[in-house]
C-alpha cells in the first residue's frame, strides 16, 4: 500500500530518502539491519527516533505524541515572520470567492504556502483548510495573500498543537466526512474528511469537489464516497503491518442524516442519479459491512473545520477533540 513501508514477521522499517525508522519487536533487528548496510560500506547512525523529517516523536506512558513545533520555530525565524498575535490560521471575514489581482511577491508567496503545506499534511491538520484556500493564489499573489500567509504560520507558532493516541488496545479506525454546499467559486462544494486510528488523526483531507452538487444532501454524500476511498487504502495499509483485520467494520461519521439514508437506499433518485452511478461503491461497502454509517451532531463533528473558515470557539473545540493544544 505503501512503497516506503517494509514489513517483517511483525517488524516494521520505513523508509524515506537516507533516513530509517524502525518499529521493531526486537532491536536485533535494527542492529543487523544497519550491520548489513555497514558491510555495503554505507556510514549509518542508530539512535531513537526523536525527531524524524522536521517531526518530534514521544512515546510516554502509552502514549504516542506527534508534533513539528521546533520545526515551526526555526522556520519562522528563517523567514523572519512577524510576532502577530493571531488564535485562528484564517480570519472568519476571508472571502474564500474572492479573485487575485496579483502584485504580490510570487516566490515569497510559495515559499510561505509551501511550509504551510508541509504543516497541514504533516501534523498541522487544523492548517488544512487555510493551506488548500490560499493555494489558489500561487501564480497571481496580493501584498494581502502574503500577510495571511505569515499570519497563518505565526499561528502555528502561537498555538502549539500536537496528535496523540489514545490509551487503547487492539485498533479502533474512525472516518469523519463533512461538506460545505455550493460555496466555492465557481458553486463547487468542498468536502473535508479526517481519519484517526485509536484517536490520532493519520490523514486528512479538504478539496473543492469536482462535481456539481444540486444540494447538501448530494455534496455530503460525496464527501462520504471520499472518505471511504482514503479509508479503503488505509484499511489495506493497516491489514499489510498486521495492525487491522479486513473483517473489522470500519464507521464512518456524518451529521447529515439524508446523506446516509442516500447511502443505504437501493432507490435511485431523479436528481441524484447523474452521480450515484459514479459513487454507486459506497453502497456496495456499506452493503457487505466493510463500513458502517453512524450520525453525529454537527457541533461533534471535528470535519466541519476542514470544510468552511470557522471562528475561535468552534475552530478549538474540533481540533480539540482529536489533539491537543499546548
Amino acid at each position: 500500500a505503501d512503497p516506503c513501508v517494509f514489513t517483517k514477521a511483525g517488524d516494521i522499517l520505513i523508509v524515506y530518502v537516507d533516513d530509517f525508522l524502525f518499529a521493531v519487536k526486537s532491536m536485533d533487528t535494527v542492529k543487523k539491519t544497519f550491520a548489513d548496510l555497514q558491510k555495503n560500506n554505507i556510514k549509518v547512525r542508530m539512535e531513537e527516533a526523536k525527531r524524524f523529517i522536521g517531526l518530534e516523536y514521544e512515546h510516554k506512558d502509552g502514549v504516542i505524541e506527534v508534533s513539528a513545533q521546533t520545526y515551526i520555530a526555526e522556520v519562522t525565524s528563517k523567514l523572519k515572520i512577524p510576532p502577530y498575535r493571531t488564535q485562528l490560521p484564517l480570519a472568519t471575514s476571508y472571502d474564500v470567492k474572492e479573485t487575485s489581482k496579483g502584485g504580490g511577491d510570487i516566490k515569497s508567496y510559495q515559499k510561505l504556502v509551501g511550509v504551510l503545506t508541509y504543516l497541514a499534511t504533516s501534523t498541522r491538520p487544523d492548517l488544512m483548510l487555510t493551506a488548500s484556500l490560499l493555494s489558489r493564489h500561487l501564480k497571481d499573489p496580493e501584498a494581502k495573500h502574503l500577510d495571511l500567509a505569515r499570519k497563518a504560520l505565526q499561528y502555528a507558532a502561537n498555538n502549539p498543537y500536537a496528535l496523540q493516541t489514545s490509551k487503547t488496545t487492539g485498533t479502533c479506525v474512525k472516518v469523519f466526512v463533512d461538506a460545505s454546499h455550493g460555496q466555492e467559486p465557481d458553486k463547487k462544494s468542498r468536502t473535508g474528511y479526517v481519519i484517526t486510528v485509536n484517536g490520532m488523526p493519520v490523514t486528512w483531507f479538504s478539496r473543492r469537489q469536482t462535481l456539481t452538487a444540486l444540494s447538501s444532501t448530494e455534496a455530503e454524500y460525496l464527501s462520504i464516497a471520499f472518505g471511504l476511498r482514503e479509508a479503503l487504502w488505509l484499511r489495506k495499509f493497516l491489514s499489510e503491518i498486521v495492525m487491522f483485520s479486513d473483517s473489522e467494520s470500519i464507521a464512518v461519521f456524518s451529521d447529515s442524516q439524508p446523506a446516509i439514508k442516500l447511502a443505504v437506499s437501493e432507490n435511485l433518485s431523479e436528481t441524484s442519479r447523474y452521480f450515484e452511478v459514479y459513487y454507486h461503491r459506497v453502497r456496495d461497502h456499506i452493503q457487505d459491512k466493510s463500513f458502517h454509517l453512524v450520525h453525529v451532531k454537527t457541533d461533534e463533528q471535528p470535519a466541519d473545520a476542514l470544510t468552511k473558515v470557522l471562528g475561535k470557539v468552534r475552530h478549538r473545540a474540533c481540533w480539540s477533540a482529536i489533539g491537543e493544544f499546548k
